[in-house]
């Protein structure tokens, strides 16, 4: 079966010549992007506490917001001045970005471009330093989300007028997407408009004066990588989509053995005891749907693994008289008996682990 017909729960894409179009997304995909973007910002934020996160997104009409610096976005400029408070250097900042033009250099082109930028100001004798250190780590980052760490590789460093940088790349027999771009720049190239420098002056620490910066830029837009990372899952296996338990749109699905009001209770009972976990635990509850399915148990189990839950909660008689449930492994299909006082701990230690 094609990769692209196994992801058609997710999006529509189809081949023609040398590219590729999409016809339309889902609200599963869509759920998929938002848990990339939450995994992502995590990672940033255990890695830089400090890491000041911009709750308004940014709209912008630009086609090649991709390549527009934050620096350059007036609108940034003007938040920047409001929420900065002398701040010292190191700074980090991110920041959402919606634009409403398509970008020409895709293979793949989705409606809107929905961005997530990060900026770190750095000392100019330390900037190449932490640059390296940064690709390093988000690199790692990729590898450990996607199923196939050896398909995510950094490009050769390229060399632009007033920036250098290098992309972290996803390879697979269907295509090739840039997941994340990084960019090392000094303010001082970027803009000759006096007034643009002087709202990026900071304070060297321990000093009485100011310095201008360098910058590391990432920029991920969040709908191609997530493509990438789910066309890395279906090459991964025929059996299942492999996304990583957290960043799967459910980590979890409940199932009834037979049509059982009882049984229906007690999945609802168990998703109102994972409900506000920490961290969070996404659960799709088949049980409501019982009565009308007339799935066999293992159709729908089947049915789980292709849209990549990495984990079921199958409930029976057993269930009611002792309370003992079977934890299903989509990689390994294999069932492990817990008893209902244990599951709550037993998940969050699952999904809390690296």
């Amino acid at each position: 079966m094609s990769h692209f017909c196994r992801i058609k729960a997710f999006v529509n894409i189809e081949r023609k010549a040398n590219s590729f179009c999409l016809t339309n997304t889902t609200p599963l995909f869509e759920k998929f992007v938002r848990k990339v973007k939450n995994e992502y910002i995590k990672f940033h934020k255990e890695r830089d506490p400090s890491m000041m996160i911009l709750e308004k997104a940014l709209d912008s009409t630009n086609e090649k917001c991709y390549d527009e610096t934050l620096m350059e976005n007036k609108a940034f400029n003007d938040s920047f001045q409001q929420i900065r408070t002398d701040k010292e250097l190191p700074f980090s900042i991110m920041q959402e970005v919606y634009c409403s033009k398509l970008n020409p250099s895709n293979v793949v082109s989705f409606p809107t471009q929905h961005l997530l930028k990060t900026c770190y100001f750095i000392k100019s004798n330390l900037s190449k330093e932490v640059f390296y250190k940064i690709q390093r780590q988000h690199k790692i980052w990729w590898m450990k989300y996607g199923a196939s760490p050896g398909k995510y590789t950094i490009s050769d460093l390229k060399n632009e007028s007033h920036f250098k940088y290098v992309n972290i790349k996803f390879e697979s027999e269907d295509l090739a997407l840039d997941v994340e771009r990084l960019k090392l720049l000094s303010l001082k190239n970027v803009s000759k408009e006096n007034f643009v420098l002087n709202n990026f002056l900071f304070r060297e620490a321990n000093k009485k004066r100011d310095i201008i910066p360098d910058v590391i830029e990432t920029t991920v837009d969040l709908h191609i990588a997530s493509l990438a990372l789910l066309l890395d899952a279906v090459n991964f296996s025929s059996e299942y989509i492999a996304l990583h338990r957290r960043s799967a749109p459910y980590q979890l699905a409940l199932i009834i053995s037979e049509a059982s009001n009882d049984l229906i209770d007690l999945a609802r009972y168990i998703e109102l005891l994972i409900l506000n976990t920490e961290p969070e635990i996404d659960i799709l509850n088949d049980a409501v749907k019982i009565t009308v399915n007339k799935q066999s148990l293992n159709e729908r189990l089947e049915n789980f693994d292709q849209i990549g839950i990495p984990y079921s909660i199958i409930l029976d008689k057993t269930s009611l008289d002792e309370g003992f449930l079977k934890l299903r492994n989509r990689n390994t299909t294999l069932n492990e008996t817990i008893h209902l006082s244990d599951v709550t701990k037993y998940l969050i230690n699952i999904f809390k682990s690296p």
